[in-house]
């Protein structure tokens, strides 16, 4: 009888410890959608842990936090407590409405189109502010508005005809919280009957082109990309030489400057047999800024593609052999470097440059040299066999990806340190895309494109006026 007396008393000990552990709040509404919550849970011990939501898919676990909404409505907040005591797990909430007609409306509706092929649109959502429960309605053309309730879009529409449209997004987070984004756009036609052409005479190491394109017009734009490394945007181009011995491929594009979904390419492939030997060791030399306070300077060579070695003098009394090496000075002083390169026909060539190596005034780091190869993460590949072709190149800040065959998902452009200083997105089939770069941007970077089964890198050169 005592046992069972004993087993009852110590049952309503713990329960009545457990029934101690109790979630309670308090909260005050402030201005701009702001809440004050208070915590007044009862019988924790110091272990506790508090974990609220507040209604809008936020949460925290602070003590006594604060909170803003940016949409106006009733929101019900829950407060859970867990405290592991040595008596057990005490684990308790409680829930309350918090009313919100004060918020600030951070919504603001907009939506970005892409032409896909002809009179085809594709509407993507970019609104901002937006919450789970946001309801868009999109009227584009003269066509019944489009409603759509899940947070999100991605709308495809054939307009009958090439025209401009007038477009209207309106996005609602609630009664009190709407936004409208009005636009017109222009949709194009895609008949084209750009076909490029050209024809091409060799003499030794120079080669005449002529243009047999057919279909073209006063709104025909040019871009022919040589595997020399040149360009020219001129419907005739100017002779090139082809330095060494070997098969160089050839593309034109043809456009419209009006209908830039109009445009093709066309790529031939040239054999250089009776070109001259000739070899190349010119180098450039530019301080690294942002290796600062240390200082580094990068070294650029020029190495023509039939290179077989390279001897760096770095002025010394030390040499490295390599195409890009590094090295690093143990005294200050004016060194001359020179650069001996060979190539495979036999020709060998030293150029040099006097170089003022300090140490820096910041650091008693002595100055390194590092030989940059700017395209190593560029696979250069013909272009008959890329998925997307960047051009002109160079350009001003504006140009365009003809893509061949899959959408592009994503585009960024690295300047030479890797740093990212541009980012876009973009939807398109078989076709052209246009990209215009924000107006400081101006050198040398890598574009990386990508998409389904598509990884790409490019070398951009930008020259402004």
């Amino acid at each position: 009888m005592k046992r069972n007396l004993f087993i009852v008393f110590a049952l309503l000990i713990i329960l009545t410890a457990k029934s101690q552990c109790s979630a309670n709040f308090g909260f005050v509404v402030n201005a701009n959608g702001n809440v004050s919550f208070t915590n007044t849970s009862a019988f924790t011990s110091s272990n506790v842990i508090y974990t609220w939501n507040f209604g809008d898919n936020n949460s925290s676990q602070s003590v006594n936090p604060s909170h803003t909404y940016t949409n106006n409505g009733n929101y019900i907040v829950d407060l859970l407590l867990h405290d592991s005591t040595s008596n057990g797990v005490c684990i308790s909430n409680y829930t309350n409405v918090v009313s919100i007609s004060n918020a600030t409306c951070g919504l603001t509706a907009k939506t970005n189109t892409y032409q896909l092929n002809s009179n085809t649109i594709n509407f993507v959502n970019a609104s901002t502010g937006t919450i789970a429960l946001t309801q868009y309605t999109l009227h584009y053309g003269y066509v019944t508005p489009q409603n759509y309730f899940n947070g999100h879009f991605n709308v495809v529409h054939t307009f009958s005809a090439a025209a401009l449209y007038p477009i209207q997004l309106v996005a609602k987070n609630s009664n009190s919280c709407t936004s409208v984004y009005n636009a017109s756009i222009t949709v194009l036609s895609q008949t084209c009957n750009l076909t490029p052409n050209f024809g091409y005479t060799v003499n030794g190491s120079n080669v005449a082109f002529s243009n047999s394109s057919q279909g073209t017009s006063s709104t025909t734009l040019y871009y022919w990309m040589f595997e020399n490394g040149n360009t020219s945007s001129a419907q005739t181009p100017p002779s090139q030489n082809f330095l060494y011995n070997g098969t160089y491929t050839v593309t034109l594009f043809t456009t419209d400057s009006i209908n830039y979904f109009c445009g093709s390419l066309i790529t031939k492939t040239i054999n250089i047999t009776n070109a001259p030997c000739f070899a190349s060791s010119q180098f450039t030399m530019v301080k690294d800024l942002s290796a600062m306070p240390s200082i580094v300077w990068n070294a650029t060579p020029t190495y023509s593609t039939n290179v077989v070695s390279a001897v760096w003098n770095w002025g010394d009394n030390s040499t490295s052999t390599g195409l890009f090496p590094s090295h690093t000075y143990s005294s200050t002083g004016l060194y001359n470097i020179c650069l001996t390169v060979s190539v495979s026909c036999g020709q060998m060539t030293t150029s040099c440059m006097a170089s003022n190596i300090n140490r820096s005034a910041e650091s008693s780091q002595i100055a390194s040299v590092k030989v940059l190869n700017l395209l190593s993460s560029v696979k250069e590949e013909d272009a008959r066999t890329k998925k997307v072709v960047l051009f002109p190149n160079p350009n001003k800040g504006i140009f365009q990806l003809y893509v061949k065959e899959l959408p592009i998902l994503e585009i960024r452009i690295l300047d030479l340190q890797g740093k990212e200083v541009y980012k876009a997105y973009s939807l398109v089939n078989e076709g052209f895309c246009r990209v215009n770069l924000p107006e400081h941007l101006e050198g040398v970077y890598i574009v990386c494109i990508e998409g389904e089964n598509l990884k790409q890198k490019e070398r951009l050169v930008i020259v402004r006026d």
